[in-house]
């Protein structure tokens, strides 16, 4: 609404229709138009690369007319594009993510894993980090669980596993997704990520008898399911470096497909004088890279206040850096707490930010400083007198 409110009182610094603004798409509308979009870039592409185009497909469905899983494909990297400052530099960076063909003398290469670009490692390492989730909820469901009695008449206990289990997680967790990146998404940490799944796999567990506990013993197959699974889905470098030459084509092709859909959106929706809401921060954003409109409301704000933070995506931290007066934005956030990553929430942002920043307590802040980090430690929800 704030980004709408900028639109609508500066549409004419980038030209834009002031219907626009009164034309506010439904996401039913806006699927149909990415559908038009998508449909109309795959025709060109297989007018223009017709080879390149029938692989891509063809990695997505076997049949010829099946196009739903592409489409979702170009949809999903097309939303990290949007929250991106730039996506015409967005694409361009996904594209020299992998050669265009594999040269044993060129230094854009995948001779190692440690050697792929670091938006690759790090995404791996998220898909990593989700599995490692949902390990740590099959723990704590059979955690909750009331106390279950074997044959002879004892606890079964799986406490000592379950509290080790959970270290590890823990722990994993941190190596994967850290929040200072120098050094991180090395195929090392990938190595001790497998052996601690393997170690959690070979650790013998006690089972419980369906008839008598029902709810324990699914609980205890789909736990050990997650970990049989995980320890069994082991590369070794040499199967990352030999997929990801492989896939340089598909990638090429498909990163080629996306922003063309992305642009015929673009023009789709401009020809109809509509907008989605993604496309509110888009334009919000180009008004204020004009200085004088980005001062008269910088001028105007005393505070910027931000809570949840840690959902916050690139484009919107850049807009209200763009609006704020230096030492005047407060965040609130817990990175442990994003949700949004499926909108390219960043929790890395707060991360960042969270690093640059000097640790103070809540009893000695100093408005003085630049920047400072001060740690919420008290839980005024859970206080006596609210309870």
């Amino acid at each position: 609404s704030f980004c709408l409110s900028i639109i609508k009182k500066y549409y004419n610094i980038i030209g834009l229709d002031p219907a626009t603004t009164e034309n506010i798409l439904s996401s039913g509308q806006n699927e149909n138009i990415q559908r038009d979009a998508f449909m109309r870039a795959l025709e060109y592409a297989y007018q223009t690369n017709p080879q390149e185009t029938v692989a891509l497909a063809s990695y997505f469905s076997s049949r010829a007319d099946d196009y739903d899983g592409l489409y979702d494909a170009v949809v999903k990297i097309n939303r990290h594009a949007e929250s991106s400052v730039d996506p015409d530099e967005w694409y361009q960076h996904a594209l020299k993510m992998y050669p265009k063909k594999f040269d044993p003398t060129s230094s854009n290469n995948f001779t190692s894993f440690d050697a792929f670009d670091i938006n690759i490692r790090k995404y791996f390492f998220a898909s990593l980090y989700g599995q490692l989730a949902v390990l740590q909820r099959d723990i704590e469901i059979l955690q909750e669980l009331p106390e279950a009695i074997n044959g002879r008449g004892k606890v079964i206990d799986n406490s000592v596993a379950f509290d080790t289990f959970l270290n590890i997680i823990q722990t994993l967790q941190n190596e994967l997704m850290p929040e200072n990146e120098h050094s991180a998404y090395t195929f090392e940490i990938y190595q001790n990520y497998k052996q601690q799944i393997q170690m959690m796999d070979d650790t013998k567990l006690s089972s419980y008898k369906k008839e008598n506990y029902p709810e324990h013993a699914r609980a205890m197959d789909h736990l050990k399911k997650t970990l049989k699974n995980l320890s069994e889905e082991r590369l070794n470098e040499d199967d990352f470096v030999s997929d990801a030459r492989d896939a340089s084509a598909i990638n090429t092709a498909l990163i080629n497909l996306a922003k063309n859909t992305y642009q015929n959106c673009v023009r789709i929706k401009q020809e109809n004088t509509a907008m989605y809401f993604s496309d509110m921060e888009r334009y919000a954003y180009e008004i204020l890279k004009h200085e004088n409109v980005a001062k008269v409301i910088r001028d105007n704000l005393q505070e910027v206040m931000i809570d949840e933070f840690q959902d916050t995506s690139k484009l919107q931290d850049t807009i209200i850096e763009m609006i704020a007066s230096p030492n005047c934005i407060f965040r609130v956030g817990d990175t442990k707490q994003s949700i949004y990553r499926f909108r390219q929430a960043k929790p890395a942002l707060m991360r960042s930010k969270l690093n640059e920043s000097e640790k103070i307590v809540e009893e000695t802040i100093d408005t003085s400083r630049q920047s400072a980090k001060i740690i919420l430690s008290r839980n005024y929800r859970s206080d006596a007198r609210i309870i």
